[in-house]
């Protein structure tokens, strides 16, 4: 992200979230300030105004010219700076500057671990997913709740340090802050959908390439900027030298995300439900926010009236006078403290827990709950101050009837102090409220007196049942579990497409294009509410065969939750596939060929209930060919053409 949404939509979404026009303001410079403190500067303070925890932490330095507190660098110098490339090759740079505050991991992240170099930033599209930012996130908004009675305004600077944090996650996905294989890219298309331009060059993708495989380096601003969309190649693993993997980028879609969670975000800092204001997200911001980022490299000087002639808000952000402002002691401390915080969350500098008498001697975690077809997918983390043997235990067993064991899984960690592990455990053939358990010991028993234990309580629902399918297109008159699609000529059935017939492709071999709507609604069970789509795909599928998928372009479908019914998913696909069936295939005699329409997807939904021994939040994965009654599915498409 750049100023336009670190600085612009940030101080627009706080002020529409109820934050008074000054607070915004602060939230919002400092949002974007991250950006900007790209040297560490020393400011002369008086010892005598040093609060305990700036000592406490060592946050100062005694030196001949006086007592002196740093101005964090928060950023690697830009791309124009002569020392740009060492700055990203700069380890202190990446640990202190990168990961915390642009390429958050979901995790705290061990140096001396191999596998560190492999993490990658996640959208933050819920808070739940991300363990580090969510404890993070409650910690400011309690602080802002507290300092609302203080009159103090040390937690705004925090509030706009996460905000930023949370805007480059999505932006960044897929990188991190290390030099890694996961950041060698090759930037290969830009295109600007309202000018129909194609700035590619603009970019210089040869020379991106020659720098450090450092976060986003390699592709550049294109992931940055507003008003475009993008495609680059990068390595599927670490040994890919061809680029095989292929990633495409949409600048709003990114900043749609990241405004929803921000503005969520804010909307809790007022001690508001995010709930009670979706009408407002999608009546007045989401378009606001289109229309104001879709434009390519708007000058800085004229961000201002943009913004301000059609949000009515005041604007001006000062990098020098920001940067004067926050100097100041109050404003100072504050600051320091809040970076120094996030640089130790995200790094593990040691023992996690100490193991004195009567300490813990480790921690525990039950991670996201992942609902599949059959089986419930869970992350199970573990650590604690030793390199013996671990044993993890899990197991499920019904609340009704505890000593009942139904399903259990153990994995040993032979000399490892930290346990992680992604568990499929089959669902119980009868559904309900379980109680899932996870047990960390020590094999040899001698360093762990007791073992760790997390209990969790689960209510478990086949996701196939939690959702109901309505199609509304294709339908048939005649027969709901069948329609029959006539390509080329007009023989009564109840789709025709005249002017398609069998033709002969490049390749020599008979083909039918395919044309053929499909528009649906998925309903969730009305406890629930869909809360973000993950990936989806709709296909044609027929025994023994390949499926046909439907082109994902989002020109040609939408598949997105209604905005009266947060419940329901509505999907719509063009009738243009942008696909072919093989017409002479063997299978397919006499000129018909039969497949099954079948629709997946995955989404994190909530619970509406105030019960708070269960997680209120879950990803489910939804397959419309697992459902058990056929009525909810879609019906039998039959493709018809004039024989061979």
């Amino acid at each position: 992200m750049n100023i336009e949404f670190h600085y612009y939509a940030v101080k627009y979404l706080a002020e529409m979230a109820g934050f008074p026009a000054t607070e915004a303001q602060a939230i919002a410079e400092l949002s974007q300030f991250i950006d900007d403190s790209q040297q560490e500067i020393g400011v002369t303070v008086d010892p005598s105004t040093l609060p305990q925890e700036i000592k406490e932490r060592k946050l100062y330095q005694v030196t001949p010219q006086g007592t002196k507190v740093f101005l964090p660098k928060t950023a690697v110098l830009s791309a124009q700076n002569t020392d740009y490339q060492k700055d990203l090759k700069n380890t202190d740079s990446q640990w202190k500057s990168l990961i915390p505050f642009h390429y958050f991991p979901n995790r705290a992240l061990d140096p001396e671990d191999p596998e560190t170099v492999n993490y990658t930033t996640s959208a933050i599209r819920n808070f739940a997913d991300n363990d580090l930012f969510n404890t993070q996130l409650v910690s400011s908004i309690q602080q802002y709740k507290n300092e609302a009675r203080a009159k103090t305004e040390s937690s705004l600077l925090r509030i706009g340090i996460l905000a930023h944090i949370l805007g480059d996650s999505f932006s960044y996905t897929g990188f991190n802050g290390l030099e890694s294989w996961r950041n060698t890219a090759r930037l290969a298309e830009v295109f600007v959908p309202k000018t129909f331009q194609h700035p590619t060059a603009d970019y210089k993708p040869e020379d991106l390439a020659q720098n450090p495989t450092v976060g986003h380096a390699c592709v550049g601003s294109s992931v940055d900027d507003c008003g475009i969309s993008g495609v680059f190649y990068h390595a599927a693993d670490p040994n890919d030298t061809t680029y095989s993997a292929t990633k495409t980028f949409q600048s709003i879609n990114n900043i749609l995300g990241a405004g929803r969670g921000l503005y969520h975000y804010f909307l809790l800092c007022q001690g508001k439900s995010p709930g009670d204001y979706e009408n407002i997200w999608e009546a007045t911001i989401t378009p606001l926010l289109q229309e104001l980022t879709d434009d390519w490299h708007t000058p800085v000087s004229d961000l201002n009236d943009k913004w301000q002639n059609k949000t009515g808000l005041t604007y001006g952000y000062d990098v020098n006078a920001v940067r004067q402002k926050i100097i100041k002691p109050e404003n100072l401390y504050s600051f320091v403290i809040a970076v120094d915080d996030l640089r130790k969350c995200v790094k593990k500098t040691g023992p996690a827990v100490k193991l004195d008498p009567g300490d813990e001697a480790g921690t525990l975690e039950i991670g996201n709950l992942d609902l599949r077809n059959d089986h419930l997918k869970v992350t199970i983390r573990g650590q604690v101050e030793q390199t013996t043997p671990l044993v993890l235990q899990l197991s499920l067993k019904d609340k009704n009837f505890p000593y009942q064991q139904l399903t259990a899984h153990n994995d040993r960690f032979p000399d490892s102090s930290r346990a992680k592990v992604d568990l499929d455990i089959p669902f119980p053939k009868q559904e309900g409220l379980y109680n899932l358990q996870a047990t960390l010991s020590d094999e040899s028993k001698q360093v762990l007196t007791e073992p760790l234990t997390k209990n969790q309580a689960v209510l478990l629902e086949s996701p196939q049942l939690l959702c109901r399918l309505q199609p509304l297109a294709p339908a048939s008159l005649r027969n709901r579990f069948e329609v029959t699609v006539v390509n080329g000529f007009d023989g009564g059935w109840d789709i025709s497409y005249l002017g398609n017939d069998v033709y002969k492709n490049a390749q020599g071999n008979n083909v039918l294009d395919i044309y053929l709507p499909v528009r649906a609604l998925i309903t969730l069970d009305k406890r629930y509410s869909f809360e973000q789509l993950g990936d989806y795909n709709l296909s044609l599928n027929r025994a023994g065969g390949e499926p046909i998928y439907h082109c994902k372009n989002p020109r040609f479908n939408h598949f997105q939750i209604r905005k009266d019914d947060v419940s329901t998913i509505e999907i719509g696909f063009d009738h243009q596939w942008q696909n072919q069936l093989p017409a002479d295939h063997p299978d397919h005699s006499g000129g018909t060929a039969p497949y099954q329409l079948v629709l997946r997807f995955s989404a994190d939904i909530r619970r509406r209930d105030q019960d708070d021994s269960i997680p209120k939040y879950r990803t489910i994965h939804w397959d419309s060919s697992k459902v058990p009654n056929q009525d909810q599915a879609f019906p039998q498409v039959v493709f018809k053409w004039p024989a061979l």
